[in-house]
């Protein structure tokens, strides 16, 4: 039962923090991973449309999955991955390294 109500604790947490952050004007659209949030962040996102992944042919699993893949595509490749509004760096950085054998 504490369970289950940490995880809702949680789950109202995550959609309040991505409604308020949503809420920018230049904000046109948000996409949630879990299909249970959806709902509730349509009513707090109202006018914003609120898809999930799957909307754009990405099954909702494997969301985190791709994003590492892309980030380590990123490093393999060189190419930075930073948003200095999120990780605070001055400029472009490449996200991770690769260490060989």
């Amino acid at each position: 039962m504490i369970k289950t109500f940490l995880l809702a604790a949680a789950l109202a947490f995550t959609a309040h923090a991505s409604a308020q952050n949503a809420s920018s004007p230049a904000k046109k659209e948000l996409v949630a991973k879990i299909r249970d949030q959806v709902g509730r962040l349509r009513a707090l996102c109202a006018p914003l449309a609120v898809d999930t992944s799957a909307d754009y042919g990405l099954a909702p699993d494997m969301v985190e999955a791709a994003a590492f893949a892309w980030l380590a595509r990123q490093a393999i490749e060189g190419i930075p991955a930073s948003l200095a509004a999120v990780t605070g760096a001055s400029g472009p950085r490449v996200l991770g390294a690769v260490y060989p054998k």
